[in-house]
C-alpha cells in the first residue's frame, strides 16, 4: 500500500494551526486508500486515543520552522522557573506604567532586527571559511605586523625611534588578539550562523531517522506544508547521504510565508532581501541527483512571488479545512445575541491589540443592548511579555469585562474544542496585518467562509480578495434595481489635486492621483431624498496587479461641518472594475469626494467614474453595504462595519452560505490530497 508521509516539524500539541492543518489532510489521504504516516517535533506527546485513527506517529525533529527546540521552549529547573515568574510581574508592572499617560514613552523603545544571510547554506563552504581561509588571513596580518615592528626596531637612528617602536608594538598586539575582538564583537552573528548548521544537521538527521524505521518506496507521497530555507538545507544533505531512498518517493514542499513585504510595487525596492533564499534555492536545484520535488504555495500571489525567483516552478495548493465545516449549514434562529468569535492565538499581526477599543465602542448600542456578545480565544504563543506589551495588555482589559458578554479563552484548543468554536459563532474577527496578509492565506478565514460565516477583514489583503468579487456584483444588482435620483458622470465634475493647485487632475476622462499628499477630489451637492451613493470607476488597463486606491468621502452639513466621514480601500487584482456603497447621513448637504494611491506615493490613473445617488425609501434606508464580508481600511472603521453587519444580519448570512457552495470546491483536503497523488504518477512536476 503506497504511504502518504506527512512532515511537520512544527506540530509540538495537539491542537493549534499546524496539527490541525496535519490531521485534515491525513483524514483526507486515508480516505483515498493510503496508509498514513506523520512526524514531528520531539515535543509531540503520544496520545493513541487521538491519532491511531489518523496515523501513524513519529516524534523525531529536534528543531521547528522558527529554529526552536525543547530547551529554548522550556525552563526546566527550579530557579528558571522563579525567574521567569518573577519576570512575569515585572512585565505586568510595567505594563501597568507604560500604558499610563505619564509613563507612556516606556514602551517606545528599539526592535530588534532579524540578521539576514548573504549566502546560501552551504556547511562546505563555511567550514572552508572557518578552518583554512580565515587562519590563512589571519597568520597572514601577524607576519605583516611583525615585519612592520621589525622594521623600526632595526632603524633606531630616526627621529621618534621610542615612539614608532611603541606605535608598531601596540599595532603588533592589536592584530594578535583581533580575532578575540571579532568573536566579542560578531558575537550574535557567529551564533546565528552556528546555531543554523545545527538546525541543518538536526533536519538531516531526523529525516535520516524517520526513513531507517519507515522504508521509503517508490509510490509513496512525502509532503511538508512548512519548510524554511534552513530545513531545505538539512532536506538536501539528506538527498546526499541516503540518494538511493530519496529517489524513490515524490517529495512535495510547501512554502507559506511571504517572500515580499507589502504589494507588487514595493518588491523591487525588497530584492536583496530575498537574496539568501534565493542562493538556498539555488543550491538546492544545483545539487539535486535525481529526486522528484515539487514545490507549492497555497495563494496566487504567493506563487507570483516565489516563481519570481526563477528557479523552481511553483504551483498552488487548495487549502485544507475540517469536514465538519464542509458539512455545516445552519440557518441563525432569529433574535439576539449575536455571537463575534476570533479564533487563534492572541498576536499582534491578527490584530488581538484591536478588541478591547473595538468592544467599548460597540458597547453602548450593541453589546449593553443584548444584540451582541464576544468569544475570543486569547491563549499566548509567545513567552517574553515584554515584546507582546499592547497583547498582554489587551488581554488583561478584555478579561475585566462581564463574563456573560466577553468570553476570553486563555488555553489552546483541542481540535473539536476549535472546531466548535467556529460553528458557535455568528461573525468572524479577522483584524489581520494588512501588508504581511497581502499574499500570505488564512485558515481561519476559509473555515469561516466555509462554514457560511460573515466575516471582517481588512481592505487590501488577499482575505478580501477571496470574495470581492461578489459584492462587486452586488453593487451592480444595486444600480440595476433601485431607483436612482441622479447619476452623475464624474467626467463633468470639477476636480482639483492637493499637490498642485493648478494641476486639472481629470484630463481626456481620465483621473490622475498621487499618494495622500496629492490626491485628487472634488465637491457636489447631495440632492434631496438621497439614501446612499454608490461609486463605481475603472482601473486603468496599464494599471499592475497591487495597485489600490483610497476614496474618501467626507459629507458635511448645511454649515459646512463634517458629520460623517468614510473611506475604502479598492485594488486592482481580479477586476479593473471596482465599486464602494456609502450611506448617506440624513443632515449632509455636501460631499467632499477624494482620490488617492492607498499604499504608495506614485500616480494612479482611473477612468469611468459614476457617482450613483441611491433614492432613500423603506428598503434603501437600511441597505447592506457589502455582502458575505466588509473590509475596513483602517481600524477606526471596525465598529461601524460591524453594526451594520449586526444591523443586516440576516442578509449577510444568506449570502455569505449562498457563497460557501461554491467556495468548498476551491479549498477542502480532498482536493489537495488528490493533486498530490496525480502528481506523484506524472513524471515531472
Amino acid at each position: 500500500m503506497p504511504k502518504f508521509i506527512l512532515i511537520d516539524h512544527s506540530i509540538r500539541e495537539f491542537g493549534g494551526h499546524y496539527y490541525e492543518y496535519a490531521v485534515h489532510v491525513l483524514r483526507a489521504a486515508k480516505e483515498e486508500g493510503l496508509k498514513t504516516i506523520l512526524a514531528t517535533n520531539r515535543d509531540f506527546k503520544l496520545d493513541r486515543s487521538e491519532t491511531e485513527y489518523i496515523a501513524d506517529v513519529y516524534p523525531v525533529y529536534k528543531y521547528d520552522f522558527w529554529g526552536l527546540s525543547r530547551t529554548i521552549y522550556k525552563q526546566y529547573s527550579f530557579f528558571e522557573k522563579i525567574k521567569s515568574k518573577i519576570n512575569s510581574i515585572k512585565v505586568r508592572l510595567k505594563l501597568s506604567l507604560g500604558y499610563s499617560s505619564v509613563g507612556f514613552l516606556w514602551l517606545v523603545r528599539n526592535q530588534y532586527k532579524e540578521l539576514l544571510f548573504s549566502q546560501s547554506y552551504n556547511a562546505r563552504q563555511l567550514v572552508t571559511w572557518f578552518f583554512i581561509l580565515i587562519p590563512l588571513i589571519y597568520l597572514t596580518k601577524i607576519a605583516k605586523g611583525f615585519r612592520s615592528l621589525l622594521n623600526v626596531i632595526f632603524y633606531p637612528f630616526k627621529t621618534g625611534y621610542i615612539g614608532n617602536v611603541l606605535k608598531e608594538f601596540l599595532n603588533f598586539i592589536k592584530v594578535i588578539i583581533h580575532p578575540l575582538i571579532a568573536v566579542i564583537k560578531y558575537k550574535g552573528k557567529l551564533i546565528f550562523y552556528i546555531h543554523q548548521l545545527r538546525r541543518i544537521r538536526a533536519f538531516r538527521k531526523a529525516t535520516e531517522n524517520l526513513f531507517e524505521r519507515v522504508k521509503l518506496e517508490n509510490e509513496d507521497i512525502i509532503f511538508i506544508p512548512t519548510l524554511s530555507e534552513v530545513d531545505l538545507m538539512g532536506l538536501l544533505d539528506y538527498f546526499k547521504k541516503k540518494k538511493n531512498d530519496s529517489i524513490k518517493p515524490s517529495w512535495n514542499l510547501v512554502f507559506r510565508r511571504n517572500l515580499y513585504f507589502g504589494r507588487e510595487p514595493e518588491y523591487l525596492t525588497q530584492r536583496n532581501n530575498i537574496k539568501p533564499l534565493r542562493n538556498a534555492f539555488l543550491h538546492f536545484k544545483n545539487n539535486l541527483s535525481g529526486q522528484k520535488v515539487c514545490f507549492f504555495t497555497d495563494t496566487e500571489k504567493l506563487t507570483t512571488q516565489y516563481n519570481s525567483l526563477n528557479i523552481f516552478q511553483f504551483n498552488t495548493l487548495p487549502i485544507p479545512v475540517n469536514n465538519r465545516f464542509q458539512e455545516y449549514m445552519a440557518q441563525k434562529e432569529k433574535g439576539y445575541p449575536l455571537k463575534a468569535v476570533y479564533a487563534g492565538d492572541a498576536r499582534r499581526e491578527k490584530g488581538y491589540q484591536y478588541l478591547p477599543g473595538i468592544i467599548r465602542d460597540l458597547w453602548e448600542d450593541y453589546v449593553d443592548a443584548g444584540k451582541l456578545s464576544f468569544l475570543l480565544q486569547s491563549n499566548f504563543a509567545f513567552t517574553r511579555l515584554e515584546n507582546n506589551a499592547d497583547i498582554v495588555f489587551a488581554r488583561d482589559q478584555l478579561e475585566i469585562m462581564p463574563d456573560d458578554k466577553i468570553q476570553v479563552i486563555k488555553r489552546p484548543l483541542s481540535s473539536d474544542e476549535y472546531c466548535n468554536l467556529i460553528l458557535s459563532g455568528d461573525i468572524g474577527l479577522l483584524f489581520y496585518d494588512k501588508d504581511n496578509y497581502y499574499a500570505r492565506s488564512s485558515g481561519a478565514l476559509v473555515e469561516f467562509l466555509i462554514a457560511g460565516k460573515p466575516v471582517i477583514v481588512p481592505a487590501g489583503t488577499w482575505l478580501v480578495e477571496e470574495f470581492i468579487h461578489e459584492t462587486y456584483k452586488y453593487h451592480k444588482e444595486i444600480s440595476r434595481t433601485m431607483e436612482s435620483i441622479q447619476n452623475i458622470d464624474g467626467n463633468k465634475l470639477k476636480w482639483a489635486n492637493l499637490g498642485n493647485k493648478k494641476l486639472n487632475p481629470m484630463t481626456k476622462s481620465n483621473l490622475i492621483f498621487g499618494g495622500r499628499s496629492a490626491k485628487s477630489f472634488c465637491w457636489m451637492d447631495i440632492p434631496e431624498g438621497a439614501g446612499n451613493l454608490l461609486i463605481s470607476f475603472c482601473f486603468d488597463e496599464t494599471t499592475r496587479p497591487g495597485v489600490y486606491a483610497e476614496v474618501y468621502v467626507d459629507q458635511l452639513d448645511q454649515y459646512k461641518r463634517s458629520i460623517s466621514s468614510h473611506s475604502f480601500v479598492l485594488g486592482r487584482n481580479i477586476t479593473r472594475n471596482v465599486s464602494g456603497l456609502v450611506r448617506i447621513d440624513p443632515l449632509s448637504k455636501r460631499i467632499w469626494l477624494g482620490f488617492s494611491n492607498a499604499f504608495g506615493d506614485f500616480t494612479i490613473t482611473i477612468s469611468d467614474i459614476t457617482l450613483n445617488f441611491i433614492k432613500k425609501d423603506s428598503i434603501s434606508e437600511k441597505l447592506p453595504l457589502g455582502v458575505i464580508g466588509l473590509a475596513y481600511s483602517s481600524p477606526e472603521q471596525i465598529p461601524k462595519l460591524m453594526g451594520d453587519m449586526i444591523d443586516n444580519y440576516p442578509h449577510y448570512q444568506r449570502t455569505a452560505q449562498e457563497f460557501t457552495i461554491k467556495y468548498r470546491q476551491k479549498h477542502n483536503a480532498n482536493q489537495l490530497v488528490k493533486s498530490l497523488m496525480q502528481i506523484s504518477k506524472n513524471s515531472s512536476c
